[in-house]
């Protein structure tokens, strides 16, 4: 399995084009390119989480009705 396959780490939404990497520490607060620092997001987490830490951000909950 490729990463990415199981959907974003954040919200779990699939990944048709694969994801883009989210430094969990971003590396504007001192977070290190590592795999133990990085998850396959998808554009929309990554693009909301910006630099902030996790425990200052929650992923976008999208209700369909």
């Amino acid at each position: 399995m490729a990463h990415g396959d199981s959907g974003c780490h954040h919200c779990s939404a699939a990944l048709p084009e694969g994801g883009v990497i989210d430094h969990l520490v971003p590396i504007s607060r001192g977070g290190l390119s590592t795999v133990a620092n990085m998850r396959v997001v998808c554009v929309t987490c990554n693009a909301s989480k910006k630099d902030k830490l996790l425990d200052e951000w929650s992923p976008l909950v999208l209700l369909v009705t």
